[in-house]
């Protein structure tokens, strides 16, 4: 599900994008809930996480766990500028 007034340049499955959420180039989200005004940099590859509202994910971030659990993501993780 993608709400209205989101930005998708890059690849949406099988996830819900709450309003303003820009997904940049490259990037690929998966199995993941993003809350409203989320930014998703360039070439990042999201797998069941849930990024919490307002954080901008870093270019080239790579968010998901090696053994399937799910990731919450907020502005003070690693992923976020």
């Amino acid at each position: 599900m993608i709400s209205n007034g989101c930005v998708v340049e890059g690849s949406v499955t099988h996830s819900s994008l709450a309003t303003a959420v820009f997904v940049d180039t490259g990037s690929k989200i998966k199995d993941s809930i993003l809350l409203p005004n989320v930014h998703v940099g360039k070439n990042c590859k999201i797998t069941k996480a849930i990024v919490n509202e307002g954080v901008t994910i870093k270019d080239d971030s790579i968010i998901e766990d090696p053994d399937g659990n799910i990731i919450v993501v907020s502005a003070a993780s690693e992923w976020a500028r």
